[in-house]
């Protein structure tokens, strides 16, 4: 597991992914409505030489990619944010404790509002492209990995 600092101030705190599932994700989907899609992804990775219990690990990471990008991406402004509410986002975020959070504040002025998590402008808005593609190729590169390995 992960440790972090829980906030800019506080101690730390184990990430997994159940306390994460709350601030990425609300509510499990259960639908057939996915059952197109679903066989899609895996007749393209069955195509691709994925079996048994790689395909299965592999097709999470796929429908996970996407599900995850789509959410974070093209995520809305908070609704009930008033004018100038991106100030004061950006404000504390530019104030942390680079004593508590080293690697983000050494990052901060690529990172802030071009990086998930960190960033006020939706991509509806300031779409995150180049990132896609390259977390794309990333895991193309690693399905490509998988295959061969022994």
């Amino acid at each position: 597991m992960t440790t972090v600092p829980a906030s800019p101030t506080s101690s730390t705190e184990q990430v997994t992914p159940t306390n994460l599932a709350p601030i990425l994700g609300s509510q499990l989907v259960v639908s057939t409505t996915a059952v197109p899609f679903t066989e899609r992804v895996v007749d393209v990775l069955e195509q691709a030489g994925f079996s048994e219990r790689t395909l299965v690990e592999v097709y999470n990471a796929v429908v996970g990619f996407v599900l995850g990008w789509v959410t974070l991406e093209l995520s809305s402004v908070p609704a009930d944010g008033e004018e100038g509410w991106q100030k004061e986002f950006a404000t504390p975020l530019r104030t942390v404790n680079p004593n508590a959070f080293p690697a983000l504040t050494r990052n901060l002025s690529l990172l802030e509002n071009n990086a998930f998590r960190v960033r006020w402008d939706s991509g509806r808005d300031r779409p995150m492209d180049r990132s896609f593609e390259t977390t794309l190729e990333l895991l193309i590169l690693g399905m490509r990995a998988k295959l061969t390995a022994p």
